[in-house]
This record gives structure tokens, C-alpha cells and sequence, in this order.
């Protein structure tokens, strides 16, 4: 009799260890699944976000690189190189400009830089994105090279995987709160349920056996 006590404690314990150990392993589990998945999805998303900005980038740069050259053009071809020095100081200057400017000719020569030296940027570690255009201004054979960097597309970038970040891990926080109230409650239920059986004798015969 005293045996078969121990039996049917062993086992109402044996189910609870069982059901607290499943209350803790699955909520983990999942969340692992959704971690991976998110991830997925957020680094989908991140770069599709890259590449729309360097598309719309490209788009600007090609449209304000050919302007640039055509007016450069004009202004050189009459010898008027300070104006054309001038344009190119004012259009740098602006907003959403290039960041630089030179023109340089066949003997590789530079006619304009703005607002560094051509050697200066070549010695730079920020990352352009460059226009180079050919051009000629009477007897001159010339190319214009405009750059914009690709730093305000690196911050928005890291910004937009920051703000993805921040909402990935409240949305797993709130379901790992969600899941461990509702499983523990369940495995609470489960477990006196289970333990009040074992009790009766349900899983070990009756009393009388």
C-alpha cells in the first residue's frame, strides 16, 4: 500500500516536472521561430529600402550632373571660366547637390575643383556615388566629375534597421508575456488536473487493487 503511494506520487510529480518544463522550453522555442523569421523579413526590407534611395539618388544625380555640365559648357566655351567656377561652387552648395565637383582635361589638368582637390577625394574613405561626363568647350576636351555621397543612405539605412529592431523586440517581448501567462495557467490546470487523478488512482488501478 505504502509502495503504490509512492508509485502515484512519483508519477503526479514526474507530469508536473514534465508540464513546467514545457512551459518553459515552448514559449522559448517559438520565439526563437519568430526571431528568425523577423529577421528575415528585416533584412528583406532593409535592403529593398536601400536600393529605392540609391535608385532615387542615381535619378537626381544624372539628371543635375547633366545640367551642371551643360551650363559648365557654355560658360567655358567663351572663356568665361570663373563663372563656370562659380556654378559649380553654388550648385555644391546646395541641399541636395554633389558634394564635389572638378573638371579636369585630357592632360589631366584641373580646370575646376569644388571644393577640394581631386587628390583630396581620391584620399577619402566616404563612398561616392560618381558622374563622370565628357564634354568640350571649343578645343578643349574635358570631363566633369560630380559625387554625391552615400552617407545620408547609410544613416537612413541604419535608422529604418534601428526603428525595425525596436518594433521586432516589443512585438516578441509582448508575446513572450502573452505565452508564459497562458501556458502557465494551463500547465497550473493541467497539473492539479492531472495530479487529483493520479490521486484516485486513475493511472494505477483503484485503491482496492
Amino acid at each position: 500500500m505504502i509502495e503504490q503511494k509512492h508509485i502515484k506520487r512519483g508519477i503526479r510529480w514526474k507530469l508536473l516536472t514534465t508540464m513546467i518544463g514545457l512551459t518553459v522550453v515552448l514559449p522559448l522555442l517559438l520565439t526563437w521561430i519568430q526571431i528568425t523569421i523577423q529577421q528575415r523579413f528585416m533584412a528583406d526590407a532593409i535592403e529593398q529600402q536601400t536600393e529605392i534611395r540609391r535608385k532615387i539618388l542615381k535619378q537626381r544625380g544624372s539628371y543635375l550632373a547633366d545640367d551642371l555640365v551643360r551650363r559648365v559648357q557654355e560658360e567655358m566655351t567663351v572663356l568665361e571660366f570663373g563663372k563656370a567656377n562659380e556654378i559649380c561652387r553654388l550648385v555644391v552648395e546646395e541641399e541636395l547637390g554633389p558634394d564635389y565637383v572638378f573638371v579636369v582635361g585630357d592632360d589631366e589638368y584641373a580646370q575646376i575643383e569644388i571644393p577640394d582637390s581631386a587628390q583630396q577625394i581620391a584620399e577619402r574613405t566616404e563612398e561616392y556615388m560618381a558622374f563622370n561626363l565628357p564634354f568640350k568647350a571649343g578645343e578643349l576636351q574635358l570631363v566633369l566629375h560630380a559625387g554625391f555621397s552615400l552617407k545620408p543612405i547609410e544613416a537612413a539605412t541604419a535608422a529604418y534597421q534601428e526603428t525595425i529592431g525596436k518594433q521586432t523586440m516589443e512585438l516578441l517581448r509582448t508575446s513572450i508575456l502573452n505565452d508564459d501567462v497562458d501556458a502557465t495557467g494551463s500547465a497550473v490546470d493541467r497539473t492539479d488536473s492531472i495530479g487529483t487523478r493520479a490521486g484516485e488512482g486513475e493511472f494505477c488501478g483503484s485503491r482496492n487493487d
